[in-house]
């Protein structure tokens, strides 16, 4: 029997090509298919070209691997050269080459793209049955079944759909191959980005030690500052001591020649006084006569300029009672020392009373750095920001203010608390703070988180608000916050927005926080400028 179809197709799809072969054969269409009807010791090429010219319908297997195939493509060139019928039976969806394209261009294609294969072999069947009746080359009835060849058609077509299965089966192999690839990559990437954030995290970290270190220095300045001030304020107080004691001292030794001057004074008049008599009996008896020697007058005489004085000595000078000050003019000068003495020791013992017995701690300072342990904030600036705050403190709530620090440096820290209430209550946010601060420690009053933090977000909202009115030192203040993330949520960035603002504004403090910034070299700091 002559062969009606040769099957071209590529080695790979040898399993598919077998199950058409079986297809069209089980319909009584002969088929030549290599290497099944290449006789034993026969050239390959001259057999091949002898089917090629034996058939009338070459069938072409479609796939990437035949589109590929340099021996696939010899033999399409041979057909179309001998004229032949070529039907492609497209099972993979591929485009042809070049070469394919100039061969296929004009040729109808039967795809059989998705499973199951079976249906389009039946179709197959019938289309090949169809162009061998057209071109009336049938030698016997076409759709006659016989039972061998059904058998050997479904055997061959099982063989297919095995091999189908053993391709998906690979095929998902290969894409679980790919998804364990995939998830080890995933994994790989994972783990990068845990090596970055533990690598940002020992930064910060770092960070916090550094800002714990400049904490720990700036305490230690601050303590130094501190020590160096009560040893100022002690040598002058000793100072102070020492010219009250020094004036007193000259007061007393004026009062001393005073009383011994007088005490002279007093036995010259009393010698005085006691030659009286005398001088008397000598009047009575003696008669003084022309050119003699008056030797009676000499006593009267030095009683008389003894006397004198008696009379107007608040006049005479101090020379004039033998080189000693006049009484009235001593007792004046003494006086006036005691006063001057007098005024050294209230000065020096208000000044005590304002500065307190001795130095204790120091209230929260919110215009250092957030690096820093608070310290006393000076009553300048409690004056400038309690002015330019959106609620202005009346006088007498200023004054509860000063009252409230005197307190806290006497370490009277409940009534100071009382203090603080009232005027964080009317707007003072430095009170606030300090308020906030005596309740994160406890100091004169339970400690409480939650107040503190109630404190420090109304400090923050206060320094907020002056800061927009261009208050360049609440600026600052809220700067130190948003670093130290007190009373608001730490924002480094924002902390170097408000620094600059402030510095900007003239307040130097803020100058130097936002160079502290710089110095320490943060990422953040570099992409904002």
């Amino acid at each position: 029997m002559a062969h009606k179809v040769f099957i071209c197709h590529s080695s790979t799809d040898k399993a598919v090509a077998d199950a058409a072969c079986a297809a069209l054969e089980a319909q009584r269409i002969p088929c030549w298919i290599a290497p099944r009807d290449i006789l034993a010791g026969e050239e390959y090429g001259k057999s091949i070209v002898d089917a090629l010219a034996s058939c009338q319908i070459v069938l072409l297997v479609f796939s990437a691997h035949a589109n590929g195939s340099p021996q696939v493509r010899r033999e399409i060139e041979r057909a179309v050269s001998k004229g032949k019928i070529i039907v492609p039976f497209r099972i993979e969806d591929v485009l042809p080459s070049d070469a394919m394209e100039f061969a296929l261009s004009n040729t109808h294609w039967l795809d059989a793209l998705t499973p199951p294969l079976e249906r389009y072999l039946l179709q197959l069947c019938d289309s090949m049955a169809r162009l061998i009746q057209k071109h009336r080359v049938a030698e016997a009835p076409l759709w006659k079944p016989q039972e061998a060849t059904y058998e050997e058609a479904e055997r061959k077509a099982r063989e297919a759909e095995e091999a189908r299965v053993r391709e998906a089966e690979e095929r998902r192999a290969r894409e679980a191959r790919k998804a364990e690839q995939a998830r080890l990559r995933d994994a790989a990437e994972s783990e990068a980005q845990k090596e970055e954030e533990r690598k940002a995290l020992e930064a910060k970290q770092a960070w916090i030690r550094e800002a714990a270190e400049q904490r720990e220095q700036n305490e230690v300045k601050r303590k130094t500052r501190e020590a160096d001030q009560a040893r100022l304020r002690e040598s002058a107080e000793s100072e102070a001591r020492k010219e009250a004691e020094r004036k007193a001292q000259e007061a007393k030794q004026a009062q001393t020649r005073e009383a011994a001057e007088q005490r002279e004074l007093n036995e010259i008049r009393r010698k005085a006084r006691g030659a009286e008599p005398a001088n008397g009996g000598a009047k009575a008896t003696a008669k003084p006569t022309v050119g003699s020697t008056p030797r009676a007058v000499a006593p009267r005489t030095a009683k008389a300029e003894i006397e004198e004085p008696k009379s107007g000595s608040h006049r005479l000078p101090g020379w004039a009672w033998g080189g000693f000050p006049g009484t009235i003019s001593g007792l004046m000068y003494a006086a006036t020392l005691v006063a001057l003495a007098v005024v050294v020791v209230v000065a020096v013992l208000g000044l005590r009373w304002l500065i307190g017995p001795d130095s204790p701690p120091s209230p929260p300072d919110t215009n250092s750095n957030p690096a820093a342990t608070p310290a006393a904030v000076p009553q300048e600036t409690l004056q400038v920001a309690g002015n330019t705050l959106p609620s202005a403190q009346k006088p007498d709530s200023k004054e509860m203010a000063r009252k409230a620090d005197a307190l806290y440096y006497q370490r009277r820290y409940a009534q100071a608390a009382q203090l603080y209430n009232q005027t964080c209550a009317s707007g003072n946010a430095d009170d606030c703070f300090r308020l906030a601060y005596q309740y994160q420690f406890g100091q004169g009053v339970a400690k409480s988180d939650a107040q503190a933090a109630a404190r420090y977000a109304e400090a923050a909202r206060l320094y907020d608000q002056a800061c927009v009115s261009g208050n360049a030192n609440a600026c600052n203040l809220l700067g130190t916050m948003n670093e130290s993330g007190e009373g608001v949520a730490e924002d480094p960035a924002r902390a170097a927005g408000l620094y600059s603002k402030a510095c900007d504004g003239g307040e130097a403090m803020g100058c130097d926080n936002i160079d502290r910034l710089h110095r320490t070299g943060r990422d953040w700091l570099k992409e904002m400028h």
